[in-house]
Order: C-alpha cells, then structure tokens, then sequence
C-alpha cells in the first residue's frame, strides 16, 4: 500500500499478493474488516498505521505490525488459510478483542489498552501478550 486508504461502512478490503505485502501509508477503515494474505512465505510488514474494526490475517511469513498508532478492534485468523503460518507480533494504540487467533510461529502483542478473547482458541507455540 503506497497511498492512504480510507473507507467508511462496514465493507471489507482483502489485500491478497503473490510476495508481501508493505503497508507503507494508513489504511483506514474505522467500521470495517481488513484482511491480509500475502504471498508463500512473504509475510507482512508495515511502516504505517492500520485503523479498523476487525483485522484477518491468514499466510505465511511473519507479520510484524509494530506501527504505534494501529488501532484494532478485534484481531482473527478466522479466514483464508485459518493460520498466520510465522510469527505474529502486533502493538495496537487501544484495546484489544482476540477471535480465534492461531499462529505456528511466536505470538507476540503489545496493547496499550484491555486485551480480551472472545470466541475460540489462541493458540501459538510462544504467546506473549502485555
């Protein structure tokens, strides 16, 4: 993502590529759902913030979503492949609600506000949330 992205409504934006996937300006959609499949062992990485209501992350690869001011609603690998097949670190700005979250690799979150799960299992072989 190389310019801001911006929606208002309760739609979806699935980003899919065959290598990673840089989220390298904001992405905002403060009533939707971003998901996130990138490419066989690309993973994600990003140096601008994420603002929406809910976040599917599905592929191989790391993701590393360290941006300060990412504001998540709700985090899920509920979606494509089911799994983050890497590590998953995250820091989101408020609170946190987890849905099935399922990494092969190291969970990592840091939440400046409540982190809470909600629906199913989060499963990681290192899960480290503070």
């Amino acid at each position: 993502v190389s310019n801001a992205v911006t929606w208002g409504n309760a739609s979806v934006l699935t980003l899919s590529a065959n290598n990673q996937i840089a989220i390298n300006a904001a992405v905002s959609g403060t009533s939707g759902t971003l998901r996130l499949f990138p490419g066989s062992n690309a993973g994600v990485a990003q140096s601008a913030p994420i603002s929406v209501s809910r976040l599917v992350l599905a592929g191989d690869g790391n993701f590393t979503l360290t941006n300060a001011g990412n504001s998540i609603g709700t985090l899920s690998t509920n979606g494509g492949l089911g799994y983050v097949n890497g590590a998953l670190t995250l820091t989101n700005a408020g609170a946190l609600v987890l849905d099935t979250v399922s990494s092969v690799g190291a969970l990592k979150l840091n939440v400046a506000g409540n982190l809470t799960q909600t629906a199913g299992a989060v499963t990681a072989p290192d899960c480290v949330g503070r």
